[in-house]
């Protein structure tokens, strides 16, 4: 049937860009279009779980891509709530020029979102991949500046490249679909699953590590991973919050679909393999730069590497460990969101970004102290969040398969939490440099309400996961063994 919910996902925040850029200078209404259609992209998001409806041939919904919509849709709207507080706090002539075109640019970046996840086409889902880099690339350039230019153009360079590695694994894919049938096999994800066996083996074989290198780029997987440091640590704090905990998803997605196609050929080793070698390589960067980090936001980069590395780990296992992956991504998404959050609130006490010059926070702001520890047990995969439950889940499988191996994920596992710990006790302990002019700002509840919320989220799912999402998660291990 039919589905008018996926062109709204679609149109609705063009239309709504186009009215933000009529009425600049109406500040705080800008912030009130997005945090409303914040909202309705939720229910949208939950009609479609529940009715599994298409738009035209190009979009659909299926049993794996509800589960990434409604977390899209969770972000989002605490996003669009602690920008409320973000804009507050911001209120200097440029900051306030400038406004408009981070909502603008917010809600154009959330519709590029959806049209990944919602591409029937693998071609459709590269065109949205792109348009993703370019609206986030607008949100990383907020502040301007030189070394936010810098950023900027490192992000756009490097995920082209990746992009056009994807363009590559494309090309090298339709010559397969080509020479493997005697006939053209069509693009469709459909058409490829259900084709997969006839697809030139050679070509596919080829037509993967492109594929997996250009989506492994904006999922931020080693070696292509260099841009996150950069990218993270020069956004405003609700678009790393954003970007961190939802453009790595959907181009996780992705991985997750041409993954299909392998395991549907046949050729399930050969993917899951090369999944594992990068999954293990985005666990052994983090361990080695996130000791030497000197910037708090590059710190929480590094460790979103570091998770999807753990989610390319449990996705090559199958079975359980997928299961645990996408349960992995979901916690992830929920603590990172909200410890990206919490470090605007840092960034405002402190006005630098610096771990050093971060001291003292307990005594500055308590609320936002053991915030900032939640976010760090959370992130670390301590009980009783979710995140503790799934990398456990990862370890269990993972030990079926190698005990070395096993013993390698949780030695780098160690290294990383040892890293961030290091950092997290330097900033809430000691006294605060200057006390004078670093008092708490008195942030209003928009400053904080988002991040209880999603580190609540992130300990319930911990302690009692709803029988919808154990429906969604089944339901889309369950389609990728199809």
């Amino acid at each position: 049937m039919t589905s008018w919910v996926i062109p709204f996902l679609l149109i609705a925040p063009l239309a709504l860009a186009l009215t933000i850029m009529s009425i600049k200078p109406m500040r705080r209404l800008h912030i009130y279009i997005t945090l409303l259609y914040s909202v309705l992209h939720l229910a949208a998001s939950i009609y479609l779980m529940n009715f599994h409806e298409n738009f035209s041939l190009y979009f659909k919904v299926d049993d794996l891509n509800p589960v990434f919509l409604l977390v899209l849709s969770v972000v989002f709207i605490a996003v669009s709530v602690y920008s409320i507080s973000f804009f507050a706090h911001n209120d200097e002539k440029n900051h306030v020029e400038r406004s408009w075109k981070y909502h603008v640019f917010l809600l154009l970046f959330v519709a590029s979102l959806d049209g990944i996840l919602l591409s029937s086409h693998i071609g459709m889902l590269w065109v949205f991949l792109e348009a993703s880099t370019l609206f986030s690339a607008m949100l990383v350039y907020y502040y301007t500046g030189k070394s936010a230019l810098e950023a900027t153009w490192k992000y756009i360079f490097i995920c082209s490249i990746g992009i056009s590695f994807a363009f590559i694994g494309i090309i090298l894919l339709s010559i397969g679909c080509i020479g493997g049938s005697g006939g053209e096999i069509e693009l469709f994800w459909g058409s490829l699953n259900h084709n997969a066996k006839l697809i030139n083996p050679f070509w596919l074989k080829m037509a993967f590590p492109f594929l997996l290198l250009g989506f492994g780029t904006k999922k931020g997987l080693a070696p292509m991973q260099n841009w996150l440091p950069d990218a993270y640590a020069e956004s405003p704090a609700p678009a790393a919050a954003i970007i961190s905990a939802t453009l790595v998803n959907a181009a996780f997605l992705g991985v997750l679909r041409v993954h299909k196609v392998m395991l549907m050929a046949g050729l399930g080793f050969y993917s899951t393999t090369l999944l594992i070698i990068m999954g293990f390589m985005s666990l052994l960067i983090p361990a080695v730069y996130i000791l030497q980090s000197r910037n708090y936001k590059r710190m929480l980069a590094y460790s979103s590497v570091e998770h999807m590395g753990i989610v390319a780990i449990g996705t090559s296992i199958g079975g359980a460990g997928l299961f645990a992956a996408l349960l992995h991504m979901i916690g992830h998404s929920l603590v990172k969101s909200a410890f990206f959050l919490n470090s605007g609130n840092i960034f405002c006490l402190f006005r630098s970004k610096k771990i050093k010059e971060v001291t003292g926070l307990l005594k500055v702001s308590p609320a936002n102290a053991w915030l900032w520890v939640a976010s760090f047990v959370g992130i670390c995969a301590f009980p009783p969040f979710v995140t503790f439950i799934s990398e456990l889940l990862i370890i269990k499988e993972l030990l079926g398969k190698s005990i070395i191996l096993t013993i390698l994920f949780c030695v780098l596992l160690t290294a990383i939490i040892y890293g961030i710990a290091r950092n997290v006790i330097s900033m809430i302990s000691g006294d605060p440099q200057h006390a004078e002019s670093r008092q708490d700002a008195g942030l209003p509840a928009t400053g904080y309400i988002p991040q209880i919320v999603l580190m609540g989220m992130a300990v319930w799912l911990g302690l009692y996961i709803p029988s919808f999402l154990l429906d969604l998660l089944n339901n889309a291990v369950k389609f990728m063994g199809e």
